[in-house]
């Protein structure tokens, strides 16, 4: 195995004029990609940034912030990607989880973080030093934050023999070639994003960055995919279900990822083009399992990835169950990240070591058929895949219990919107009011469509809230 920045210079080497990355108004080829990468890093080292310190980037999506990435890479650093769109508060937190020191950054002049020192994106630097070709492929590549249970966000940490094997597995099995054109739609926060960047550069392709005013339309993003030329996109169902599917006829594969799939989105997508169900949790880094579906096929998880391992278990015993019994599935392979950044008790809850070999603990109800396919069954607790984003209910509920008007609370996705019902503490709290508490915390896709209030919440046989007569409660009104 190797580094992914190793792997993305060698493209450079063998086909340095070939399209890298192309933005609204910029275009950089592997050999001014990986120039501008490796002036970069020296100017990181010159900084101070040594061997898997964190470094920060805050900029939005563009070839120049892309450079950046991999300069962070060629400093033989880590990244942790910090969305200028995230609330302050929260890009504050992670940057004193991953005790940051350096950024880069797209305006110092408006960098927020006094205790983060800014380096901007574009700068010269006095030496570039020779490109280090010892691979350290048990280096930290990245830090992705997921939703946390306990209120606060939480850093997964993956390596770069991690990153490697899954650019491969899914170049393998999305077929992306040098000769392909891969949209990257998501938030480089989110390991979607993860999965379009190094799978795309990884195997000499093209990633073209779709530009922020067309994410926000299907027509319009379908507009771009055709205008672009797009070969392949990743994106989620719901993004799905809001594209006409029509005169794309570049587009010859397409993965849903992020949410469960259905037949419908199968049907519509997976007639004249390969269709891909892409499943896998941020701790397995991007994609643990894909499957090749075609319209009027059963929705299933499929089979694992080149590198990954996966078992369905007893939830009592531990121990592997047969075909057809539902379980827990875990996942194994290169792909299994190291743990949570600064959560050990986190990590050993939810990553195993049997006999050298890592599990990964997914929360997910799953069983094996007779096939050998992975169908998906449910989910062991509250977590929840909200407009592609994997959320932690109790995250939401943690951070209303901290506003001084709300007694209880409990948070619900009901057909897709996400409900806050609250009984209040006092009579003059109102819902917009704990919406906007929201907002300053919780990036956009985690705050609820609605505040319920309640006089109580509605409790279970064990005394547990009942989530299930608020779902209904929900749906009725």
């Amino acid at each position: 195995m190797t580094t992914i920045h190793h792997l993305i210079a060698a493209r450079a080497d063998l086909s340095p004029a070939h399209p890298a990355v192309e933005g609204t108004t910029t275009r950089l080829t592997y050999r001014e990609l990986v120039d501008q990468a490796r002036e970069i890093a020296a100017r990181l080292r010159a900084a101070g940034a040594n061997r898997e310190s964190i470094v920060g980037l805050s900029a939005p999506r563009s070839p120049e912030a892309l450079a950046g990435l991999l300069g962070i890479l060629f400093a033989d650093c880590a990244y942790v990607y910090l969305d200028p769109t995230y609330p302050r508060e929260r890009r504050a937190f992670m940057a004193w989880d991953c005790q940051l020191k350096l950024a880069l950054v797209d305006s110092p002049a408006g960098w927020e973080l006094p205790a983060v020192t800014a380096l901007p994106l574009s700068g010269h630097a006095d030496m570039v030093e020779p490109f280090d070709r010892v691979d350290h492929d048990a280096q930290l590549c990245y830090v992705c934050y997921t939703s946390g249970s306990t209120g606060e966000p939480k850093g997964v940490l993956v390596e770069h023999r991690s990153v490697a094997a899954m650019a491969h597995g899914l170049a393998v099995r999305y077929g992306i070639h040098p000769g392909s054109r891969a949209l990257q739609y998501a938030s480089w926060n989110y390991d979607a994003a993860i999965g379009d960047i190094f799978t795309t550069l990884a195997a000499g392709a093209t990633l073209c960055l779709a530009p922020d005013q067309v994410r926000s339309s299907g027509v319009a993003l379908a507009n771009y995919l055709r205008q672009a030329h797009i070969t392949f996109a990743a994106l989620t169902p719901s993004v799905l279900s809001t594209m006409p599917e029509h005169d794309l006829p570049e587009l010859v594969s397409v993965a849903a990822v992020g949410e469960p799939c259905t037949p419908e989105v199968v049907q519509r997508w997976g007639g004249n083009r390969r269709f891909f169900n892409g499943y896998g949790p941020t701790e397995t880094t991007v994609a643990a399992t894909v499957a090749d579906l075609n319209p009027g096929d059963d929705v299933h998880l499929g089979t694992p990835v080149p590198g990954a391992k996966v078992r369905v278990v007893d939830l009592g015993t531990g121990h592997e169950v047969a075909s057809g019994v539902n379980g827990e599935l875990q996942v194994g392979g290169v792909g299994v990240a190291r743990g949570y950044l600064n959560r050990p008790e986190l990590t050993a809850e939810n990553f195993l070591l049997e006999d050298d070999q890592r599990w990964y603990r997914t929360g997910d109800i799953v069983r094996r058929e007779p096939s050998g396919i992975i169908s998906y069954v449910g989910r062991l607790d509250n977590q929840v895949q909200v407009r592609g984003h994997r959320v932690e209910l109790e995250e939401i509920e943690a951070r209303l219990r901290q506003h001084e008007g709300v007694n209880q609370c409990a948070v619900t996705l009901n057909n897709g919107v996400l409900v806050a019902h609250v009984v209040p503490a006092r009579p003059d709290v109102n819902a917009a009011a704990l919406l906007n508490f929201l907002r300053e915390w919780l990036p956009i896709h985690m705050v609820p469509d609605r505040v319920a209030l309640l006089e109580a919440l509605p409790l279970g046989g064990w005394g547990k809230v009942d989530r299930g007569a608020l779902r209904q409660d929900a749906h009725a009104s």
